[in-house]
């Protein structure tokens, strides 16, 4: 006899339709009896509907944090279908943990990776998100520079006369994560998400991308921090060296679905990020997969 599977999304459903695909076998275990999402606009629901699958949407905001009055719905839904077993098709809200005893061995997570998707494609926006200053990438070369400029740590930062240098220097890492998790939840547009550490934009990048593709970079739209415009000056750093060492104002850049660009940086501003647009994915060239257009304003 064969199980009675209820398939849980929140975006695109890429997992779920290849289940879809699976369960057509005349020999596959299971029978998918719903496809239920807490996002009405859930593009896998139309999939699923297109499939013959029943589909509900039990939305999340009216709940809030309420995790366990969510859960009470879902749990009514589940038992009207008399589901037997539960897979997560990157379904985008925690369960609590009195939830996951109670289908303890009967919940199956098929999406254990949600980025990068594996959509990425010519035509998506690369969007970054600004830093708050080296976030401790490349130090060895600032201890030279700064050795160099014959300045004290404890000397006014030349770049920002009202802190230290060191003050300056030492100016907490911007985490990124509570932001993010945001902007995918909220919007399904983000595709894959680079942080830029040492290795800066050229080697970083690269990492989410798939190996035909890579990205076209407006260098006039990056945000260049003025600690990055001192240290290139006072180190002789030369522009491409710069953008592979340190992350030179940005500090996380999201691959994004271009039709959603409005959406997605309105959510990243509401919860207080500086956004920049700073390019598209592109096919790559070769060995080149982050090609750069323009130039850095490092004038101080």
């Amino acid at each position: 006899m064969k199980r009675r599977v209820a398939i849980l999304i929140s975006g695109r459903g890429s997992n779920m339709a290849a289940l879809i695909d699976a369960a057509k076998a005349a020999d596959f275990p299971a029978e998918i009896v719903a496809v239920i999402s807490n996002r009405a606009d859930a593009p896998g629901l139309e999939k699923a509907a297109a499939s013959g699958i029943p589909t509900t949407v039990i939305a999340s905001k009216p709940f809030g944090k309420d995790r366990a009055g969510f859960e009470v719905v879902l749990q009514r839904a589940l038992e009207e279908k008399k589901v037997e077993l539960i897979c997560l098709g990157g379904f985008m809200r925690l369960f609590t943990a009195e939830f996951v005893q109670r289908w303890y061995g009967r919940m199956l997570n098929v999406h254990p990776s949600l980025l990068p998707s594996g959509d990425i494609a010519v035509g998506d926006a690369v969007i970054g998100l600004a830093s708050s200053g080296v976030h401790s990438n490349g130090f060895s070369l600032v201890r030279k520079i700064v050795e160099n400029s014959c300045l004290g740590f404890a000397a006014p930062a030349p770049f920002s006369p009202v802190m230290t240098l060191v003050g300056a220097l030492l100016a907490p890492t911007r985490l990124y994560v509570k932001s993010c998790l945001r902007a995918i939840r909220e919007t399904g547009a983000i595709k894959g998400l680079a942080h830029i550490t040492g290795g800066g934009f050229t080697d970083n990048i690269p990492r989410v991308l798939p190996k035909h593709l890579g990205v076209g970079i407006d260098l006039a739209r990056l945000p260049v921090l003025p600690v990055f415009k001192w240290l290139a000056e006072q180190g002789g750093i030369a522009e491409l060296e710069l953008l592979r060492t340190f992350n030179c104002g940005i500090g996380m850049i999201a691959i994004v679905k271009a039709e959603a660009v409005e959406k997605v940086t309105e959510i990243f501003a509401d919860s207080g990020e500086t956004v920049a647009l700073l390019g598209e994915v592109i096919a790559a060239a070769g060995e080149h997969r982050v090609v750069y257009n323009g130039h850095l304003d490092l004038a101080r």
